[in-house]
């Protein structure tokens, strides 16, 4: 490859433009130009004297054609440099390997688009198919004089370009971009009235974007022009597709929106400062942005009930659909968020194949198909932001409640969970053991409540359980749960385990606030500092504090404020502390660390190491 081929750059599509180093060598003399445009238009291959003098001069070339155009090839040469143009038996040869050369460019791109449309990658294609697009700067040759043979070729280039172009919004309309798409096509059929594969596709675009009728006034305006001024119908193809939207809007008449909320909870409790304030925040106007209210709070405190419940009172204020997903967030195996927006779109009657495979895409073509709608969305147990906001929908009118351990997970009302009051945790076991077996035992009844620490799935396993055995005294069940031996053994039915849920919550941590949490469930009972754990530890304060903070972000502890020595205090919900009192679980036997989140921001290996602590005495 010459130096002087890496140096070139040839333009073509659009003016003639030839240029070395930022210097301008396009030829000023029109034949020159012509016979430069009829060579780069076959680079590689030698083009015949014969055919250049056609496309020169037609049918009346001069007597000394020949030695004319060897002037010429003479003069190019030295525009080119000598190892571009090239002399060969009965014609000439242009070598533009090693030069950038648009027409060169536009092949490569265009044949990448179309291998990544067949093997199904709709945003590759339109990438590739764009940046094709982009080299065009108007007519091909715009600057050249075109004899029958350029013209041929510039008509030639026109049409792989309308392919082109074709291509591309084929791609884009799979990928979900109809809306934008309207406008564009509507442009081309302006001066391409005749082309049925924009026809369709605007068809298709119009269908998409819910303007179905004005898709099929489309087809029946282009019907009439076509019978009026060529005798013909509409292809096959397109006659497919009106019958098609035809039959997509019976269908899709009838189809409900989407209600995916779980059963509401027969017997909820209390709550009703929160519900009333999720209602309000959810309902108020807003002029821009999406409704969002994140439930925080730690594993058992309600949020999902809490979510569902208040979801379930606000259905008709979203009658466009209600949706939930569940991110797993506080699991080892946390949901992909291009992963629950593909189910979310066919939610919503997206077609698979017309999900895109980018995140970046699928996010786009939820919030398009979310812009004008009255939708409800539950995120449940969500890691964090990076998991959230890609799920957000794209409308003023749409709400979001999002539940979640972590301290934060998107932006909006945040509403944190503590434990309901005593008074409301009986009334919760009456709903599940029945009203007159917890009158009988009032006592007991708020016993239990108390062992449960308030933590309503706790206290629904206990009720479960007193229903599940109608002669169980609830006196012998608050005796069990008092036991921290026995508490966390009991506190399981069916598929729910709190002993589970709470081992891993410990698991997710970072050594060091593993060590932290531990330390606190020795504590004497009440509130303690962080001097007073780290003497308990043997560590230095400050780590101590760090570790306290971060827990307390994860909702794993609650902090409060010490007048006498103006600094933060600190407590470990009951049956967090029952559990810090066994020993360190270390989970299954070569299990994988747990992956993701989870629950604090990583922190360095404890300078201290855990270490197992006895059982509490059982209270008199």
């Amino acid at each position: 490859m010459s130096g002087a081929a890496r140096g070139m750059r040839f333009r073509a599509l659009g003016p003639l433009e030839i240029a070395e180093g930022g210097e301008d060598r396009t030829p000023s003399a029109p034949k020159l130009r012509s016979l430069l445009a009829l060579l780069l238009l076959q680079r590689g291959q030698v083009v015949p004297t014969t055919t250049i003098v056609d496309e020169l001069w037609g049918e009346a070339p001069p007597r000394r054609a020949l030695p004319t155009i060897q002037t010429y090839v003479s003069t190019l040469r030295k525009t080119l440099g000598p190892d571009l143009l090239h002399t060969r038996q009965g014609g000439y040869l242009l070598t533009a390997d090693g030069a950038d050369c648009d027409l060169r460019e536009f092949d490569r791109l265009a044949g990448e688009g179309r291998r990544y449309l067949d093997q199904g990658d709709a945003a590759a294609a339109s990438r590739a198919l764009s940046e094709a697009l982009l080299l065009w700067r108007g007519e091909p040759f715009a600057n050249v004089p075109a004899g029958e043979i350029l013209a041929a070729h510039a008509t030639r280039l026109q049409e792989e370009r309308l392919e082109v172009v074709r291509l591309r919004l084929a791609a884009d309309l799979s990928l979900g971009r109809h809306h934008r798409l309207v406008s564009e096509l509507k442009e081309l059929l302006c001066a391409h009235p005749l082309h049925e594969g924009f026809q369709g596709q605007l068809m298709t675009a119009l269908h998409r974007c819910g303007r179905r009728l004005e898709a099929l006034e489309i087809f029946q305006r282009f019907r009439e022009t076509l019978v009026a001024e060529l005798g013909l119908e509409p292809s096959a193809e397109l006659q497919a597709l009106q019958r098609r939207l035809l039959a997509a809007d019976e269908e899709e008449t009838s189809a409900p929106p989407p209600a995916h909320l779980p059963p509401d909870i027969a017997d909820f409790t209390g709550r009703r400062e929160q519900t009333s304030a999720i209602e309000r925040w959810l309902t108020a106007p807003s002029a821009t942005a999406t409704r969002l209210v994140s439930i925080l709070g730690m594993v058992g405190i309600g949020k999902t009930t809490l979510a569902v419940h208040a979801a379930h009172r606000l259905k008709s204020r979203f009658p466009d659909g209600q949706l939930l997903a569940d991110l797993r967030g506080s699991g080892p195996d946390p949901a992909d968020p291009g992963e629950v927006l593909a189910r979310l779109l066919q939610s919503l009657g997206t077609p698979a194949d017309r999900i895109p495979r980018d995140l970046v895409e699928r996010r786009d073509l939820f919030r398009t198909r979310t812009a004008s709608s009255a939708l409800l969305l539950i995120l449940d147990d969500a890691a964090g932001p990076a998991q959230v906001t890609p799920l957000l929908p794209g409308g003023d009118r749409c709400g979001v409640i999002v539940t979640s351990r972590a301290s934060w997970v998107a932006a909006g009302r945040t509403l944190l969970l503590e434990p309901p009051p005593a008074a409301e945790c009986v009334e919760l076991l009456k709903g599940i053991a029945g009203r007159d077996r917890v009158a009988a035992e009032p006592a007991a009844a708020r016993d239990i409540a108390r062992a449960c620490g308030g933590l309503p799935l706790a206290i629904r396993v206990a009720g479960t359980r007193l229903a599940y055995n109608p002669r169980l005294p609830l006196r012998r069940l608050a005796e069990r749960l008092e036991d921290p031996r026995q508490c966390l053994d009991e506190l399981r039915v069916g598929d729910i385990d709190l002993r589970r849920d709470l081992a891993a919550v410990y698991r997710d941590l970072p050594p060091e606030d593993e060590a932290v949490l531990r330390a606190a469930g020795r504590m004497p009972a009440g509130r303690f500092t962080a001097g007073s754990l780290a003497a308990v530890l043997g560590a230095d304060r400050r780590h101590v504090e760090l570790s306290l903070a971060r827990l307390t972000e994860c909702h794993l502890l609650s902090s409060g404020w010490n007048e006498a020595f103006q600094g933060p205090t600190y407590a470990l919900p009951e049956l967090l502390r029952v559990h810090a009192c066994r020993p360190a679980d270390p989970g299954p036997a070569g299990a994988p660390a747990p992956a993701g989140r989870r629950l604090g921001r990583p922190a360095p290996r404890s300078p201290w190491a855990p270490t197992p602590v006895p059982a509490r005495p059982r209270p008199p």
